[in-house]
């Protein structure tokens, strides 16, 4: 059955680690505090994660699959994940993966779950459909069209575009994809993302560091760090527009990750502090991190709590938990819970 084939390859993937990003934790001081901060975010993850798909039965605004990415990671540093649970999400992430909610979500689904968590016929099947609707909605330029969130927050309409191109191209270079047929395509894609003009949003800057470490020679690696280094807020963090004061939880998180991600080499221990205190400063008491929508959305709303506040507060504790977990080793399933 799908559920217990998933089981199986999640202790396989537990047992052997897939990231090459795991940092040795005696390097981060206060690793004992980051992990207190991921033990706080999961329960509200995981809570309203599951009513979301519950009320909504669909895996967007992207709840369902931060709640199984979060989850999977926070489970291969040693943290106690309920594995009924979590095979039970990922049953999700086979059975309601569509667009419903965007092509970005279709993208994150290549990118967070590996092959090894989906070894049965059917399951495979699903994913290895999801390149083939992502091709097909490629501009004759090269570039894809944003949708979902992204075409209504505070950027250009090319800039998210040329997130979205970035994301798409992401996906597609997974072991779901065709190689081939992704590789054929990859030219005019990047034809077009090299005209992208100063970025106004910090995202765009994070997305093309990702996209360098895993798409291309790595020539501007260098260049785009600086960049995103140098709008490290007096806070700590990053704002989503490089023009606001103060940081953003979403964005903080995120930037924390890339740049573990890719291990960027200028970046002192001292400013990665900086970062990690920001966001265990601003954890709530429900363990999640609130984003006001104003500062992301290009719609601003008039109620005094908008619902979308919600949503945008459940990205930003899932970034800001995929970012602190960066920080952290894996581990063995022997060690977990130790």
């Amino acid at each position: 059955m799908l559920q217990e084939t998933l089981m199986r390859a999640l202790a396989l993937i537990l047992l052997t680690g897939l990231a090459a990003t795991a940092r040795a934790e005696e390097a981060l001081p206060v690793s004992a505090p980051v992990r207190a901060a991921v033990e706080k975010a999961l329960p509200f993850l995981e809570k309203e994660g599951v009513k979301w798909h519950t009320d909504n039965n669909c895996l967007s605004c992207h709840h369902v699959p931060f709640m199984t990415w979060t989850h999977l990671e926070a489970g291969r540093r040693g943290f106690p994940v309920d594995q009924t649970k979590l095979k039970e999400w990922l049953g999700w992430c086979v059975e309601w993966a569509e667009p419903k909610g965007g092509d970005d979500v279709l993208a994150e689904l290549l990118l967070f779950f590996p092959r090894e968590l989906m070894t049965e016929a059917a399951a495979q099947k699903k994913f290895e459909s999801l390149p083939a609707m992502l091709l097909a909605k490629q501009k004759p330029d090269g570039h894809w069209d944003a949708s979902g969130q992204f075409r209504g927050e505070q950027w250009p309409a090319r800039e998210a575009d040329e997130v979205t191109t970035m994301l798409m191209m992401l996906g597609l270079n997974t072991p779901w994809a065709d190689a081939a047929k992704s590789a054929a395509i990859r030219g005019k894609a990047n034809t077009w993302l090299n005209e992208g003009a100063e970025p106004q949003s910090t995202r765009t800057l994070t997305m093309r560091l990702l996209f360098d470490h895993h798409l291309s020679d790595h020539s501007k690696k260098e260049e785009i760090t600086k960049a995103l280094l140098s709008l490290q807020k007096p806070d700590g963090g990053w704002s989503w527009k490089i023009s606001n004061a103060g940081s953003d939880p979403i964005t903080t998180g995120e930037a924390l990750y890339v740049l573990s991600v890719i291990g960027a080499p200028t970046w002192s221990a001292a400013d990665r502090q900086r970062a990690v205190d920001c966001l265990l400063k601003s954890q709530l008491e429900d363990g999640s991190w609130y984003q006001d929508h104003k500062r992301i959305s290009s719609k601003i709303r008039k109620e005094a709590k908008p619902r979308v506040d919600t949503i945008y507060s459940y990205f930003a504790t899932g970034w800001a938990t995929m970012g602190l977990l960066q920080l952290l080793p894996e581990r063995a399933v022997a060690d977990a819970g130790k």
